[in-house]
């Protein structure tokens, strides 16, 4: 999908997905600070405490494991 780097702008994304990538862009790119107020709004809009509990546990795996293959230097090919 081509429209996923402009995610926020495009009308291919629910309001409900848009939140999902905005978590997913704040967790990935590992900044130190805590998540700002209005994503956490608009992320409870959507989701309930164990939903975002779930969601934010599998935005740290799939990062970590990203850390851990550029630590590594292991290389992902996707074929097809």
């Amino acid at each position: 999908m081509q429209e996923i780097g402009n995610f926020r702008n495009s009308e291919a994304f629910t309001a409900r997905e848009k939140a999902v990538l905005t978590l997913a862009e704040c967790m990935a790119h590992g900044r130190s600070d805590a998540i700002d107020d209005a994503t956490m709004a608009e992320l409870r809009k959507h989701f309930s405490e164990a939903d975002l509990i779930e969601l934010g546990t599998y935005f740290a795996l799939v990062t970590g494991f990203q850390r851990f293959n550029n630590a590594f230097d292991i290389l992902f090919r996707c074929e097809g």
